[in-house]
């Protein structure tokens, strides 16, 4: 978690990055990324880094001053009661945040003294000193995942290593009890692919704690991807919504099916198999490792050209 989130617009990272290197030196730190990794969304990745800030700093400048993405996340840290504005250019801010005194930095150079700067840390200290804890379940949760987890994995590896084997072990044994099931009712047949993958992906599943996330590339998807989450649904699993990554994120040449943990790769499988009976030919599964990513929460990504 990072104590300090710092919005600003895409054409002015490289203005930002002295302000970042400054504030590192002070020994907090700072979310400045705004490349979403991999698996992730903007939601997953920097609302999350956006809510368990300490601070957030806005950074209006001509660019910043128009963009609905700065705004909206000012606005999370108005509502915090965190936010400390700073002027990269010499620009009234957007309409609600004119009564919150920014810090001029219009002309701050990084290797110079300014009284500016200097008063700035200490905003950003006071800041990060009154912010309370949010005790929520959210972010018990995330503690947990974050902190907890980790040191049990390595206090105790035999354990945690066996735990693995006998979780596999059981997700092989209903596997193979479910596919000797469909292959007696008829609904499976291992001789004919095409109508194994088909009967799979829409034969009735008891409803299981697994959790799909769909991204469609623009808007135009919504309506297939609706039907796919109805039969989603349908197989047993639990369907979190729609999200349009148009963007907010670079969508895949090919619909793409990502797991993060070996035990979930057969629901991987059996969504692969129902966007296939959807019309989407090219979909495929992949593993990936994402820190602390979940098991049985499972990400579809459309292609742009579905």
């Amino acid at each position: 978690m990072s104590q300090i989130f710092i919005s600003y617009a895409r054409e002015d990272e490289l203005r930002i990055q002295p302000l970042v290197h400054a504030l590192e030196s002070q020994g907090w730190s700072v979310f400045w990324d705004r490349r979403i990794p991999t698996g992730q969304t903007w939601r997953s990745y920097i609302g999350k880094a956006l809510s368990d800030a300490d601070c957030v700093i806005v950074a209006w400048s001509h660019h910043s001053i128009d963009s609905n993405w700065v705004s909206e996340e000012a606005d999370e840290g108005k509502k915090r009661g965190i936010l400390v504005p700073v002027l990269l250019d010499c620009v009234e801010p957007p309409i609600g945040f004119r009564s919150i005194q920014a810090a001029d930095l219009s002309d701050w150079q990084s290797q110079h003294p300014s009284p500016h700067f200097e008063q700035l840390l200490q905003d950003i200290q006071s800041t990060i000193k009154t912010t309370p804890l949010p005790i929520t379940e959210k972010s018990v949760s995330a503690d947990v995942d974050t902190t907890n987890q980790p040191q049990l994995l390595q206090t105790k590896p035999n354990s945690a290593h066996r735990q693995s084997i006998y979780v596999r072990t059981f997700i092989i044994s209903i596997f193979i009890v479910g596919t000797g099931y469909l292959i007696d009712s008829g609904l499976f047949s291992p001789n004919d692919k095409s109508k194994s993958t088909a009967n799979l992906a829409v034969a009735p599943q008891k409803k299981m704690n697994t959790h799909v996330y769909l991204h469609i590339a623009n808007k135009d998807q919504y309506q297939k991807a609706e039907k796919i989450k109805q039969d989603l649904i349908q197989s047993g699993f639990s369907v979190e919504g729609i999200e349009d990554i148009s963007g907010k994120a670079d969508a895949p040449q090919k619909a793409n099916v990502r797991y993060f943990y070996d035990e979930d790769e057969v629901s991987a499988s059996i969504i692969v198999a129902t966007l296939k009976t959807n019309g989407i030919d090219n979909a495929y599964s992949s593993r990936l490792k994402i820190k602390n990513a979940k098991a049985g929460n499972l990400e579809v990504w459309f292609s742009a050209m579905e």
